[in-house]
């Protein structure tokens, strides 16, 4: 093949490879086993996900302040769900994230899903999770369907009133109901996402309380989550991709 038709085939086949979904799309989620941040006992995924119909799965960050902002929203969908059998769990794979701050934030909120700390970024590379916070929604043979945003009502400088989106309500609601595909929301990017920083770079911090306003936390604390190695070998987006056609 000469040059000039490998180039037109480039080009023919340039938007279907960028029609391709992001991993971890369509992925099986393997087993693992993490920690309750809270008292430091073990939590089994395949065990505890064996009945669920749909499993959330959201990295979130104790420093993050679109985070924080979500954790009120994220007790309300998980107690509007619970009943329908959806298991709400939060994954914490960031540097920020030791079991007092995590165990410190549920005490205040009073959160009763599974807050697991992700030491070793094993959890989040499974995800290929490259900001937090990020959700993820899982049908009942643990098959990744939706992942992306919470909604629109928080992010990095933006702090609406009112959301005007509910993409992961959408994602749940789509498997309950055991409607096509179709009917999934599209990925929309996290919420937020700035340089990964190691403690020692960033300004300690107090743990933010329930009305602290996302904007006047530090936006560094939303930085990427993936793997040690993903995190050394390329710089992480100061600002999140844009998002695909809705």
């Amino acid at each position: 093949m000469n040059r000039l038709a490998f180039g037109l085939l480039l080009l023919i086949a340039a938007p279907a490879l960028a029609a391709e979904p992001t991993p971890p799309l369509g992925t099986k989620i393997t087993d693992f086993t993490l920690k309750h941040a809270t008292d430091g006992s073990n939590w089994n995924f395949a065990q505890n996900t064996r009945n669920a119909k749909a499993i959330v799965v959201v990295f979130p960050s104790t420093a993050c302040p679109v985070s924080l902002a979500y954790i009120p929203k994220l007790i309300e969908l998980e107690k509007k769900y619970r009943t329908d059998n959806v298991q709400f769990l939060a994954v914490y794979s960031h540097d920020y994230d030791d079991a007092e701050s995590i165990a410190a934030q549920a005490k205040e909120f009073k959160i009763t899903y599974p807050l697991l700390k992700d030491a070793d970024l094993a959890v989040a590379d499974k995800f290929h999770v490259d900001r937090v916070p990020t959700a993820f929604v899982l049908d009942a043979a643990r098959t990744v369907r939706y992942q992306g945003r919470i909604d629109d009502q928080f992010s990095v400088g933006v702090h609406k009133a009112k959301a005007t989106t509910r993409e992961l309500g959408n994602a749940i609601d789509a498997i309950l109901s055991k409607g096509p595909t179709s009917r999934f929301p599209k990925p929309k990017p996290a919420a937020a996402a700035s340089p990964a920083k190691s403690p020692s770079e960033t300004p300690a911090h107090s743990t933010p309380t329930a009305n602290t306003s996302p904007a006047s936390c530090r936006p560094s604390a939303c930085s990427a989550t993936a793997t040690a190695k993903r995190v050394r070998s390329r710089s992480i987006p100061t600002s999140p991709p844009k998002a695909g056609p809705a």
